[in-house]
Parts: structure tokens; C-alpha cells; sequence
């Protein structure tokens, strides 16, 4: 069966389906494609509630939608003594294309749920917007009932795009408080083009939002939901969000992919979309002065990674540019800010790698000069 998007593609194109979970199939588990990225534990103590907000995996759970005959996912809010949380991640990563789920929504006072995306670690920078290097979170669609005054908004969704990390550096944008296309109950389609140039939000195939972003780091999809302290965004909370097996609050999918966008030269054959990051010489430059690592000593110099995505590369090319990267990595004292840039640099050579879909022998080569890397990594890290 093809998986087609609900948006079409551009005109003379076709949409190549790349990751599908309909959560269905036999002997069907979350851990197939997801990842918990929180983990489980206290998060922080919400006052009003008097109640403390915790992580926990157990909200994601493959539940049936009695009505169609389906399971489908709910990533909820719940409570016993504490309120319990969640993210869900895709364990793959995806670059510039088509993402796209199908949800529903329940909300309540305090809380909010969410289909978004996000790199593996955006780079803490103050950048004007445009194109992002360092990595964009995309709030593809974000629900709540109440807003911060307590108005409700249940009838309602947003969309937004962070960057610069969330501290002193974070910046915001296309963020848009509009109707959801049905009611928040009923099922819709939400989904985002992320191509160089921009990013477009499509609600049930039409489009509601765009800006002039993007950015060349893959990303997961999200889903989740989350409550934090009274009167904050959601409004408050409440002193209880009800038992797991019945939760006042939830996000629920039916399915969840992404695409990229082919060229047709006719009916049997096409050629996929040439991401313009695989095949352009990336220089990443580490923005703050670090020691690098030599047998003698020398004066102080910014590290600089040039790395070809070109896919007619060699395997002695690409070999050559996974040691560059190893080279990188060989810093003392790293700041977070140059960690983050050589563990961007990773992304993209495994994503380079994985598009490229080396041979066999290759890819034994590239496996061990990986293991290699890791364990030089730890050394440094140790």
C-alpha cells in the first residue's frame, strides 16, 4: 500500500513516502519507531496543585478507537499523586520534506498537547531569521483550553517556530492562534512543508501559516503533552487530571509520516529530490575560541569542519570526511556551543550516509571507523 500525504505534490513532482506508523499490525509495539527523550522522573512542583509534574513513559500508550476499529496513540496527562507527563519521539530523523499526522485532541485547564518537531541539540546562537544552521524546533500544531487569563481557546490551535536554544538566545516566530479546521474531538490532518526557503503549515490539506525559515538539521517528530505551573500558558492547573485508564487531557494519533518530493520524468521512473545540503560543501565554524588538541603547544584558533555531502563522493572522501569530524571532536575544555556544532556535523554525515546508501563493504567501513569515533569521544569526554 502507498501512503499518500493530504496535500499534493508540486506540479510535475510525486511524493516518495520515507516513515509511516499507523500503529497498527501484529505483535505491534511503541519501541519499534519511539523513543521517551525525558526519560522518567520529577520534572518541577506546581503550587496551586500542590502536586508535582513528572515524566513518565506510561502516558504514551497504543489505545482503540472503538468507533473505527483501530488502535491509534494517546500521549496523555494523568494523575495519582503526582501530574505524569510525556514526549514521544521518532528514534529516525528526518531532513527537508513533507511531515504529516493525523490527530484529536482533549484538552483541560493547565495543560497542552502538541505535534512538533525538533533536532537532536539546537545550537544556542543569536541568529537573525532565515536559514537556521543550528537547528529549529517547528510547532507543527499546539492545543490548549485555556490560555494564560483563564479564556477559553479550546476550539483553537497554534503554530510556531523556536530557535537559538531556550535560554538568553531564544527567538521565536510564525507563531498564529487560529480555529482548528473541526472540532478539537474530531479527527484533522496537520502537517508542515520544510523546504530551503521556508516552511508552509497545511490543517486538513490547506494552507494556514508560512514563514521564511529553515533549517539543514534533521529533526524527530513529537508528540506530547505537558503541564506546568499554574497561571502560566495553559491557565491553571488542575488538582487532579483524572486516572490513566480515563485522562481529562490527551493528544491522540492515527498516524504520523514524512515525504519527500520526487521528480516524474514519466510514469516509471523518477528521481528523488536533491536536498541542496547533500550536495554542497558545509564549513561549520565553532563560534567561540578553544585550545585545540597538538603534541606542542600553540596559540589558541577557532576549529573549522569542511564537509562535501556531494552523493558521487567516493568512500575514501566520505572516510575522509568522518576523520575531519574526528579531528573536530579532539578539543579540550569544549563549550557547549562547539559540542553542539560537532555533534551537528554527526547528523548530517550519518544523514548524508544513510541518503547515499553505501554498499555493502562501505558500510562495514563506515561502521567500524564509527565504533573507532565513539570510543575516541568517550575517551575525550573522560
Amino acid at each position: 500500500m502507498t501512503h499518500q500525504p493530504s496535500i499534493p505534490p508540486t506540479a510535475g513532482n510525486r511524493w516518495t513516502n520515507k516513515f509511516w506508523d499507523d500503529f497498527t499490525g501484529s505483535g505491534y509495539t511503541l519501541d519499534t519507531n519511539f523513543r521517551h527523550p525525558m526519560g522518567k522522573g520529577k520534572w518541577k512542583w506546581d503550587a496551586a496543585s500542590n502536586k508535582e509534574i513528572h515524566w513518565d513513559p506510561a502516558c504514551s500508550s497504543i489505545v482503540q478507537d472503538t468507533s473505527r476499529g483501530k488502535s491509534i496513540l494517546r500521549v496523555s496527562v494523568w494523575s495519582d499523586w503526582f501530574h505524569r507527563i510525556d514526549r514521544l519521539a521518532t528514534k529516525q530523523q528526518f531532513g527537508y520534506g513533507y511531515y504529516e499526522s493525523r490527530c484529536r485532541f482533549k484538552g483541560a485547564s493547565g495543560m497542552h498537547s502538541a505535534f512538533w518537531l525538533l533536532p537532536e541539540a539546537m545550537v544556542s546562537d543569536a541568529v537573525p531569521p532565515g536559514e537556521i544552521v543550528g537547528g529549529i524546533e517547528v510547532d507543527v500544531v499546539e492545543h490548549r483550553a485555556k490560555d494564560s487569563g483563564g479564556n477559553d481557546i479550546s476550539t483553537q490551535g497554534s503554530t510556531a517556530v523556536h530557535w537559538g536554544g531556550y535560554g538568553a538566545n531564544h527567538r521565536s516566530s510564525a507563531y498564529k492562534l487560529m480555529n482548528l479546521p473541526v472540532a478539537s474531538s474530531a479527527w484533522a490532518t496537520f502537517g508542515v512543508l520544510h523546504q530551503p526557503g521556508g516552511l508552509k503549515w497545511y490543517w486538513n490539506g490547506k494552507e494556514v501559516n508560512s514563514v521564511a525559515m529553515w533549517s539543514p538539521m534533521p529533526n524527530s517528530l513529537f508528540f506530547s503533552t505537558e503541564v506546568n505551573e499554574s497561571g502560566g500558558w495553559a491557565g491553571d492547573d488542575l488538582s487532579s487530571y483524572g486516572p490513566i485508564s480515563n485522562p481529562e487531557g490527551y493528544i491522540e494519533i492515527d498516524y504520523c509520516g514524512f515525504w519527500l518530493q520526487c521528480t516524474s520524468h514519466s510514469l516509471s521512473s523518477t528521481t528523488s529530490y536533491e536536498d541542496p545540503t547533500m550536495l554542497t560543501t558545509l564549513k561549520i565554524h565553532a563560534t567561540t575560541t578553544v585550545p585545540v588538541h597538538q603534541e606542542k603547544p600553540c596559540p589558541s584558533h577557532t576549529p573549522t569542519l569542511d564537509i562535501n555531502f556531494n552523493p558521487q563522493d567516493s568512500i575514501a572522501a566520505r572516510e575522509k570526511d568522518v576523520q575531519s569530524f574526528s579531528k573536530l571532536h579532539k578539543v579540550e575544555e569544549q563549550d557547549d556551543e562547539t559540542t553542539n556544532l560537532a555533534r551537528f556535523c554527526h547528523l548530517k554525515l550519518q544523514s548524508a550516509h544513510n541518503e547515499i546508501g553505501p554498499v555493502e563493504d562501505d558500510r562495514i567501513k563506515l561502521d567500524a571507523m564509527a565504533e573507532q569515533h565513539d570510543e575516541s569521544v568517550r575517551k575525550t569526554e573522560t
